[in-house]
């Protein structure tokens, strides 16, 4: 690795240090552990299916506890290349000049507006409804947030590591809730879960295998988010900024996730038309416990198919959810409007009692609606 490459993932690892210690906060505990153990995994170049000693995560921890607070006051620094000097979040002049060594950079706002920042090589790329897909390799720098695909302006990234991990918590898990959806997807790569949980090892390229695959079926999500217009997006960003970290954030992302994976060409539109039985299996799994209400259809859609149903059925049901997530996109966005005149307190009450409540959540309640959209909270 050259001085000036070196220099870059110094950079962008110190605002990810900034990041990480001053917006840990906004991830769930369950979340923020299961990160901050795949991000030990990561730091330390462990596969995600190989488990850390005990011991020396716990040092670890705490080195990334103290590092964070030295850290968690500072500002966001500017980012030098050669005698370039970069705001670090002016991603499209970043890769402009790191593109061709094979290189790309990420950098946005994740759950609670937490700045998130990343660096990778780039393993492939291609077009997709006129949008760059990048797949990316081996990451150089990161945060704690990390997501299977996400977008940024014309770009769509795709994090076959991130997918990895994901599906690894998902065997060690083994959730009653999803156990039958993850069973059902490993089947489809002649896997099961007991054989993977004791010789993870033995399985290694297979895992990669599904990971590869597994995220770029997400980046149709990311494919249906850019062309849905039932949520406006400036609109959507300023809601999530005036409420961020609440439940109105959590309603307005579920509400654009479900869009994008509904519309008609979105995640489950493609893995409808690719008969994609493991994508379907892992789509459950991933789904978190809000989107799953907000979205009913889904659960008995997938005992049809997994019972040898025809997938039309399955057809009608995502058609379902996009109607059923327009009609919520739109209420949002009118309780946005109409709540700059009667306060964020208001907004918030009105998402409760809309939304939440009828569904056995909400404020008070004692329920948590857990975390949003794919992914870990």
């Amino acid at each position: 690795m050259n001085a000036e490459l070196e220099s870059l993932q110094e950079q962008i690892m110190y605002n990810c240090r900034i990041s990480d210690g001053r917006y840990g906060g906004v991830f769930s505990l369950c979340g923020f552990l299961l990160r901050m153990r795949d991000y030990y995994k990561w730091e330390t170049n462990l596969d995600p299916w190989e488990e850390p000693d005990s011991q020396e995560l716990l040092q670890w921890v705490e080195h990334k506890e103290d590092l964070w607070g030295e850290t968690a006051s500072r500002d966001l620094i500017p980012l030098t290349i050669g005698p370039s000097v970069f705001d670090p979040f002016d991603v499209d002049a970043i890769n402009a000049r790191i593109i061709d060594a094979g290189l790309f950079y990420g950098a946005g706002y994740a759950t609670g507006m937490k700045p998130t920042f990343f660096l990778a090589t780039a393993s492939s790329r291609k077009i997709l409804n006129n949008m760059q897909v990048h797949i990316l390799d081996h990451e150089l720098a990161r945060d704690l947030f990390t997501s299977p695909a996400m977008r940024q302006g014309g770009h769509i990234i795709a994090r076959p590591r991130t997918m990895a991990a994901m599906l690894w918590d998902l065997i060690l898990e083994k959730k009653p809730s999803t156990l039958s959806a993850l069973s059902y997807a490993l089947a489809q790569y002649s896997l099961d879960l007991e054989g993977l949980q004791r010789s993870p090892g033995k399985y290694s390229a297979t895992l990669w295998r599904i990971a590869r695959d597994e995220s770029e079926t997400c980046v149709y999500h990311e494919v249906g988010e850019a062309m849905q217009e039932e949520f406006d997006l400036e609109v959507w960003q300023e809601m999530v900024a005036a409420h961020a970290n609440t439940l109105v954030e959590k309603v307005a992302r579920a509400a654009k996730d479900l869009l994008a994976d509904t519309h008609e060409h979105g995640m489950l539109a493609h893995i409808i038309e690719h008969r994609k039985k493991s994508s379907l299996g892992l789509y459950l799994c991933l789904t978190e416990p809000l989107a799953k209400r907000l979205f009913p259809e889904i659960k008995p859609a997938f005992d049809r198919i997994k019972a040898g149903q025809e997938w039309n059925l399955l057809e009608d049901m995502r058609h379902a959810g996009f109607l059923r997530a327009k009609k919520l996109a739109q209420k949002l966005v009118e309780l946005h409007l109409e709540g700059l005149h009667k306060g964020r307190d208001w907004v918030h009450s009105q998402v409760d009692k809309l939304f939440l409540q009828p569904l056995g959540l909400g404020i008070g309640r004692g329920v948590g609606v857990g975390g949003v959209g794919v992914g870990p909270g």
